[in-house]
């Protein structure tokens, strides 16, 4: 029988969100994942670690390591050690992942996420963020993605909307109408 990836990955996530026994854990185990994240951005490492020749004890001698050098917490790195006991730090995205959507999920806050075709300013991510913030009667977290060919404009995603305020969204808006004439 073939596993489902995202189901186990989800049962992970779950596991480590129930032994976090109280608000102050899971949100330092966010802040290990995103330390964590950054730090697999930055190097090869996580292809290393995953990597089955490496073997479980060295796979998990380095997550002690790293562990200590990113000072993640002890729920966090005895967590790290059990997917590789279990052979499952292949995983470790998806979970992460899972995770932080089990968390946001939970503290009832939205991710959005705003594309454009260039950066927006700090008073704009605030303006955008505080009126959203207002609309959605929920806390948000924003993700910025740049995308030139909208042209200008932003287009919004969040849960399952979508929102297209971009340049091009108008133009094809627009072609769609002259065609149905």
């Amino acid at each position: 029988m073939k596993e489902n990836t995202r189901d186990i990955s989800k049962n992970y996530a779950k596991a480590l969100y129930q032994t976090a026994t109280n608000e102050a854990l899971r949100s330092e185990i966010i802040n290990d994942i995103q330390k964590l994240l950054d730090f697999f951005k930055q190097t090869n490492l996580k292809k290393d670690l995953t990597n089955p020749i490496l073997g479980k004890s060295n796979q998990k001698e380095l997550l002690t390591i790293l562990s200590r050098e990113l000072n993640l917490s002890l729920i966090f790195k005895n967590f790290l050690c059990v997917l590789a006991d279990n052979g499952r730090l292949h995983l470790l995205k998806s979970i992460c992942d899972a995770y932080q959507k089990i968390y946001l999920k939970e503290k009832d806050i939205i991710e959005v996420e705003v594309e454009t075709a260039i950066s927006l300013t700090d008073a704009q991510v605030q303006t955008l963020t505080k009126g959203l913030t207002k609309k959605l009667k929920k806390e948000i977290i924003l993700h910025q993605k740049l995308n030139e060919q909208i042209l200008g404009g932003l287009i919004l995603r969040y849960q399952s909307f979508e929102i297209d305020d971009s340049i091009k969204g108008k133009i094809q808006a627009v072609e769609k109408m002259m065609k149905g004439l």
